[in-house]
């Protein structure tokens, strides 16, 4: 579930306190991350389908990098300076304005953007070519072995379990997915290293990849067609995003219309045993109140094991301690000891005051 951008406007005012507090943006980054590392499953992995808490392996960073990506652009768009260099760059481009994508391939070289953290400015150079990005979704790590691997390409990697997580491979890509979106991968010849060498649209039931020159010789590839065809399942097409991986492989991560499982991709695909996908769900997936009430359960399950108070049981324990010295109470002077007051069980609605020598 995503937040609305209203909704995230309540939490200001805390996060100016932390802000104020920590002087700069990296210690108050440390000062989120290290609540997360102790208050929540994020930092932990999942090693196989049993585990109930946790991401698998590199789902973490996909979500950091899709929300830093999906703000950035909220602010660069209203960059006057670099909407017109953008703009210029792309009558200059000669890649389709239908295009859509991130080349990480230029992210990776010697090309620089010059940044300054303080002043929150980014300057792109004349060599760097920004593209538009788009939301990028979270795929989940695979505890069943690929059926029917599609053809390598000599420079393509092997596939990995996540790749194929409650999904499989066809003779073009392998697919996972997670109840809200899809992650396909695409395998490409090592002489493909920018965006601009592929023509990818994507469309709500609707996909089609493919190369902007004819295959090089000698990479297995009959055509330029890569993946082409109509979902079996609508999509938020404006919530998704591919990018290019130089030489190696095209990742195109899909939000699905409503959250369901889907069988297959395309609708020419055969279909994956619906018995074999795993629909745990991760505590991410779920509403921020469910999210708030599962970590509850979790804190005081760790606590009990420790034979520390619960979140309620600390709750009382605060309470009782401010009404320790309130005018009209009868331990009023004297040290606070929560022993001499019996809260009562199951039997005992109203709690009562030992008597006292």
């Amino acid at each position: 579930m995503t937040l609305s951008n209203e909704e995230m406007v309540k939490f200001d005012d805390v996060f100016l306190g932390i802000l104020q507090h920590c002087g700069k943006i990296e210690p108050f980054l440390d000062s989120i991350f290290y609540f997360l590392s102790r208050r929540t499953d994020f930092f932990q992995l999942m090693h196989s389908k049993d585990d109930k808490l946790g991401f698998p392996p590199g789902v973490a960073e996909k979500m950091l990098i899709k929300i830093f990506e999906k703000h950035q652009q909220n602010i660069l768009k209203n960059d006057h300076k670099y909407m017109e260099w953008k703009q210029k760059k792309k009558s200059l481009s000669t890649a389709g304005a239908s295009n859509v994508g991130v080349n990480i391939a230029e992210k990776n070289q010697t090309k620089k953007v010059e940044t300054s953290v303080e002043d929150n400015i980014i300057t792109p150079n004349n060599d760097a070519v920004p593209k538009p990005v788009q939301d990028i979704e979270i795929s989940t790590q695979s505890q069943h072995p690929p059926k029917n691997d599609p053809p390598q390409l000599e420079s393509a990697p092997a596939l990995t379990s996540s790749d194929t997580f409650n999904g499989g491979t066809t003779d073009h890509y392998s697919w996972s997915q997670t109840i809200n979106d899809v992650d396909i991968k695409i395998a490409v010849p090592k002489e493909i290293k920018k965006s601009k060498d592929l023509s990818i649209e994507i469309r709500p039931d609707s996909i089609s990849v493919k190369l902007r020159n004819d295959p090089p010789q000698g990479s297995g590839l009959e055509s330029r067609l890569l993946m082409e065809g109509t979902f079996s399942n609508k999509i938020r097409c404006d919530e998704s995003l591919w990018s290019l991986l130089p030489s190696q492989y095209i990742s195109i991560c899909l939000e699905k219309y409503e959250p369901k499982w889907w069988t297959r991709v395309l609708e020419a695909d055969a279909e994956i045993d619906k018995q074999q996908i795993d629909t745990t769900q991760q505590v991410a997936d779920f509403d921020p109140q469910t999210q708030s009430d599962i970590r509850k359960v979790m804190y005081d399950q760790q606590q009990k094991m420790m034979g520390k108070p619960t979140s309620e049981e600390q709750k009382t324990h605060d309470l009782l301690k401010k009404a320790w010295d309130a005018e009209g109470s009868p331990f009023k002077g004297t040290p606070f000891d929560p022993s001499r007051v019996n809260m009562g069980g199951e039997n005992s609605p109203m709690p009562s005051i030992e008597n006292t020598p």
